[in-house]
């Protein structure tokens, strides 16, 4: 709850990412990109509700993005809005993730740009060691797949919208210290 005041967040519904939090789980003892070592906390209702989920809050490589010919996007820590909405619909497979609610800023080769780039909270799949990023935030799982972190997290992240109505999640992102 610290964390909240000290950014100054009040929402009833926060999400909130800590990259790098088992950053010993991977070949060094730093954080890694493509693998499952962030963790991604969901709290509602000034801590009632808590729930903690492993979690990728890097892209899975680095270089540059083909699809857009920049560096991969990776979100600046801060407090961002985020509401339910559809990931992949250009891909044509659409489903219900945590999309931007407002503009985001992303750091490209240590360049600040802020904006509308998709940067969503979405499933990243089943493969241990493919977290299907681009600069999004993802969990492991599939969608519609039970059992999975990722539908136990948008489950969750939904109920606690209807039971505080609210439209938004706070989600803030630090670097483990």
């Amino acid at each position: 709850m610290a964390l909240l005041k000290a950014h100054k967040v009040s929402s009833p519904v926060v999400v909130v990412g800590i990259r790098g939090y088992y950053a010993k789980m991977g070949k060094t003892p730093a954080n890694e990109r493509n693998l499952w070592d962030d963790a991604i906390i969901v709290i509602s209702s000034g801590g009632e509700t808590y729930a903690t989920f492993n979690g990728n809050v890097d892209p899975s490589a680095y270089g540059t993005n083909p699809k857009i010919n920049k560096p991969y996007a990776v979100l600046k820590p801060g407090v961002w809005t985020y509401k339910l909405g559809l990931h992949g619909i250009r891909r044509g497979n659409p489903y219900r993730a945590l999309v931007q609610g407002a503009p985001v800023t992303v750091l490209r080769d240590n360049k600040e740009e802020t904006g509308w780039f998709g940067i969503n909270i979405h499933a990243g799949g089943t493969n241990p060691l493919r977290t299907q990023s681009e600069g999004c935030q993802t969990l492991p799982g599939r969608p519609g797949e039970r059992g999975s972190q990722w539908e136990a997290f948008i489950a969750l992240v939904a109920s606690e919208l209807k039971r505080n109505n609210a439209k938004t999640v706070s989600y803030v992102l630090v670097n483990n210290a």
